[in-house]
């Protein structure tokens, strides 16, 4: 029987971070993918048989609070051989009317672009800018390290905060509070289509800090890996590798095994058994773990019930990825090039976003979706053929559709509608389509497994956040049974590519065998809290 130190589950971006920390570590580590290809949700393949040297992100694409963490320096991963290619326009924003405005990383280029047509806005472009980026600042030392429960923070804030203002902002909806800052459509339709990145309706109460993502790209730019985003997990399996580590693909785990309350092992899909001898760390959602992979009679009743309550979420990913014969030209907004280069985000008003999410409400696909669009291959020249182009285009959708259609009817549908929403702003790519490969909240299920096809595997809802994130008792990464820890985007800070999870899981591991400090404690939390109340006072949020 094979054994090592650790066995990963899931070669996931954050898995792969997981193992890349361990092995750094000298442990012995073995990575185990179900999927023929690493990177999960954002996996980079040739896709399509009937177009050969095209690549396409099959999931995420677009690289930002990664760059500017520290996992690509700490794992080493330029050593070997990931390379970002970074952009400039950030954004472009294309508007039915004619109108359209490219987001560059310099703010005061930005606001220059948004005077044009939106004068009023432009100054509270630059002043919602640098609240964000005051907040951020104190924020995002949260991010590494167990997170603090929403009880930690009262007891730090006590007699601090003056009425709950940090606790009212936090449940504030995204659109009362972008229409408080801003009063163009333009503007609230591209901090409403910023708002629901973590795939909540911007009238819901609670995630209002999604609104400050668009400051993090400012901060360190946008970027994406040579070759996809598949690179990334290329590069740490080359870094797992060199320090002795073992990764393989279609290696599915059914079971992990328990004796005396510890963690041994895990079955394989084919019946093949590995062993551990320190812990198994697991980036597969915590409901598949309790409910799925381990016995019943190894779990604590009470647990097992409150898992079963968490929140998977009823909103999924609908991805389609084209190849064309050529490249897309905004030719009605005058058809710079440095627009494809850019990330196009179809997204008008904020009650055309609202109209999009009242529909996956009612279980329906999006009858005018809001779209994040990428031709990645103007970028990046290795991701197609000499002269030909790949188109990247993603919308949330329902993990269920209410008419009782199955995703594999209704798929075509959806991506017809897509592609027709795209050459409405880029025309002549409906004469490029040589072929396109279509990834339903279905096909997210069965290639990864993840419940409803959510790549944040438990919703990214105020009540599953920080120290609620997937449930008290198991938001500090670690599990009842001994030796299994928990990691992926289902555990703090949450889903997006950030290697934050990963890295955080491992931390706590290696801390557990003695081989590091513990991450930051509550006085330093508070110290922060501190600075962050201070902040809020100054700015007026």
């Amino acid at each position: 029987m094979e054994t090592c130190d650790f066995i990963v589950i899931g070669g996931g971006h954050n898995g792969m971070v997981a193992a890349g920390y361990l092995a750094k570590a000298g442990l012995q580590v073995t990575v185990l993918e179900k999927w023929e290809f690493l990177g999960g949700c954002s996996a980079t393949a040739e896709a399509l048989p009937s177009c050969p040297g095209f690549k396409f992100n099959l999931g995420g694409i677009d690289h930002i609070h990664i760059l500017g963490g520290p996992v690509v320096q700490e794992l080493d991963l330029e050593k070997f051989g990931l390379k970002y290619l970074y952009h400039d326009p950030l954004w472009f924003f294309p508007y039915p009317d004619g109108n359209c405005f490219p987001i560059h990383r310099s703010i005061d280029r930005s606001c220059d672009e948004i005077a044009k047509f939106a004068p009023e806005d432009a100054d509270a472009y630059r002043k919602f800018n640098s609240m964000w980026e005051n907040i951020l600042r104190v924020l995002e030392p949260f991010d590494l390290g167990p997170p603090p429960s929403f009880g930690d923070l009262a007891r730090v804030t006590e007699g601090m905060l003056k009425g709950d203002e940090l606790i009212q902002f936090l449940l504030t909806p995204p659109k009362a509070f972008i229409e408080r800052w801003f009063k163009s459509p333009y503007l609230r339709g591209l901090f409403g289509w910023w708002a629901i990145q973590v795939g909540t309706a911007p009238s819901q109460p609670g995630a209002v800090l999604a609104t400050g993502l668009q400051t993090t790209s400012h901060l360190v730019g946008m970027a994406r890996p040579e070759g996809g985003s598949g690179a990334l997990t290329d590069a740490i399996r080359r870094q797992i590798e060199h320090h002795g580590g073992t990764v393989r693909t279609e290696a599915e785990v059914t079971k992990i095994l328990v004796a005396n309350g510890r963690v041994t092992g895990v079955r394989l899909h084919d019946g093949e058994e590995i062993a551990c001898t320190k812990g198994i760390v697991s980036q597969i959602d915590a409901v598949r773990v309790f409910t799925r992979l381990l016995d019943e009679a190894d779990v604590p009743p009470d647990l097992l019930e409150k898992v079963r309550a968490i929140e998977v979420g009823d909103v999924a990913l609908f991805k389609v990825d084209v190849a064309l014969d050529g490249l897309p030209v905004f030719d009605r907004y005058g058809g710079n090039p440095d627009y494809t280069l850019a990330t196009q985000c179809i997204a008008p008003s904020m009650t055309y976003i609202e109209d999009a999410f009242d529909d996956i409400a009612h279980g329906r696909p999006s009858s005018q979706p809001a779209l994040w669009c990428a031709v990645a291959s103007h970028l990046d020249p290795t991701l197609a053929p000499e002269g030909k182009h790949t188109l990247w285009l993603s919308q949330f959708a329902p993990a269920k559709l209410a008419d009782g259609r199955s995703w594999d009817e209704a798929r075509d549908e959806v991506a017809d509608n897509m592609i027709d929403t795209w050459c409405q702003y880029a025309p002549n790519t409906r004469d490029l389509i040589i072929d396109r490969f279509i990834s339903s909240p279905l096909d997210w299920k069965r290639r990864t497994g993840n419940l409803n096809g959510s790549a944040f595997h438990v919703a990214m809802t105020v009540n599953q956040l920080m120290g609620f994130r997937p449930i008290p008792a198991l938001s500090k990464f670690r599990t009842p049974i001994q030796g299994l820890y928990l990691s992926g985007s289902g555990v703090h800070p949450g889903g997006g590519i950030t290697g934050i999870p990963g890295r955080n899981t491992a931390m706590e591991a290696l801390a557990d065998l003695g081989h590091r400090p513990k991450q930051k404690g509550m006085v330093e939390k508070a110290k922060q809290l501190l600075r962050m109340y201070r902040a809020f006072q100054r700015l007026n949020v």
